[in-house]
């Protein structure tokens, strides 16, 4: 069984944390190599498939907040009381660091030569 806050919230945080710098990153790869095919949307390859929608879902408009609607409408979170709103306002949490990373990341590709981190705040 996976229990994803049997270490506590800080650990998931903490772990969700690592996760969004590794999520911008490919964010940043799947925006640089162009526009996406919804080709691989039909394919019969689960992982193929799960991919492409992956990509297509890094050029959503307002993300964190498809991903509150989805866990708390659609996967019905509100059956949960307090606990399923939580857990959907951490998912978007999640969502909107990975969109904040990602333009950091674009920041300081941007940013002219001998400019270092501390001049992008």
């Amino acid at each position: 069984l996976h229990y994803p806050f049997s270490h506590g919230v800080s650990h998931w945080i903490a772990r969700h944390n690592k996760y969004s710098d590794l999520e911008a990153l490919e964010m940043l790869k799947v925006r640089r190599e162009g526009s996406g095919s919804w080709a691989g949307v039909l394919s019969a390859d689960p992982n193929k498939r799960r991919r492409t929608l992956k990509e297509l879902s890094f050029r959503l408009p307002a993300r964190p907040w498809i991903k509150f609607c989805y866990y708390y409408f659609v996967r019905r979170g509100f059956l949960d009381g307090s606990a399923g709103l939580a857990y959907s306002r951490l998912q978007a949490m999640y969502e909107f660091m990975i969109d904040c990373k990602y333009r950091e990341l674009v920041r300081r590709e941007q940013a002219p030569a001998g400019l270092n981190a501390r001049d992008l705040r």
